[in-house]
């Protein structure tokens, strides 16, 4: 009888998926009926796994204009922030809003030889692999910078103000 149920199984899954179920038999088992189940769960997991993706996308694009431009900006416009772009404040929650300048650097793929030999000219040659350690030609560039040297015009560079969130701890 095992048998015969595992044949009659295997020979389900051999047919072509996109052909509808003919036979009764099989329409009627309470294992087509676990089946369909599954099938709808899936489906309704589907959509809304793509929901929380789309909501998950909105909100992320939200905090980032919080983060990076509207709490920075306001903050400015309100005279919180010194003039090396320091500033804070404390939340009702306890919580703290502080903003932090970030430097970032990158190679312009298109004049990657080039910068590459700029890095070998300044004896920077050793951070070279493959490709660029983005965080080492941060620190490197940004350390360089504090000593007054400009970076190449073939290395994107800029400063990047955000708000950062501090929770308050939880007792």
């Amino acid at each position: 009888m095992a048998g015969e149920e595992t044949m009659d199984f295997m020979s389900m899954l051999e047919a072509d998926v996109n052909e509808p179920v003919t036979s009764v038999s099989a329409a009627q088992s309470p294992s087509f009926e676990i089946l369909q189940q599954y099938a709808l769960e899936l489906e309704q997991l589907k959509e809304e796994e793509d929901d929380m993706k789309a909501r998950l996308k909105m909100v992320t694009g939200r905090v980032s204009e919080l983060r990076l431009k509207l709490i920075p900006d306001l903050m400015q416009s309100l005279n919180m922030v010194d003039a090396a772009g320091r500033g804070n404040f404390t939340l009702p929650s306890g919580g703290r809003i502080s903003l932090r300048t970030d430097f970032y650097a990158g190679i312009d793929k298109a004049r990657e030889e080039e910068a590459f030999g700029w890095l070998r000219e300044n004896g920077l040659g050793e951070i070279i692999r493959l490709t660029v350690n983005a965080q080492t030609l941060k620190a490197v560039l940004r350390e360089r910078l504090e000593q007054g040297q400009e970076p190449p015009d073939m290395v994107k560079t800029y400063f990047e103000t955000s708000a950062v969130l501090t929770r308050p701890k939880v007792a």
